[in-house]
């Protein structure tokens, strides 16, 4: 993962971030891809042929809303 941080106010903001090498599901099924993200929202999905298997899988608009404990 990689991300530029830029200050501002005095607050660091994620401007540009690139999450590589994931199984991203889209509207024709599962695909390996680098995702960029700008200003916390996809920007594109680039695929790629990755030698190595992805570890991490993304549904982009699913949030995983859940708690543990009482």
């Amino acid at each position: 993962m990689r991300y530029d941080k830029h200050k501002k106010k005095g607050k660091i903001i994620r401007m540009n971030q690139t999450l590589s090498n994931l199984r991203v599901l889209l509207p024709n099924g599962y695909q390996t891809c680098d995702v960029e993200i700008a200003d916390g929202k996809f920007q594109r999905f680039i695929p790629v042929s990755s030698v190595t298997e992805p570890t991490l899988k993304m549904i982009p608009g699913f949030f995983d809303i859940h708690t543990h404990g009482a």
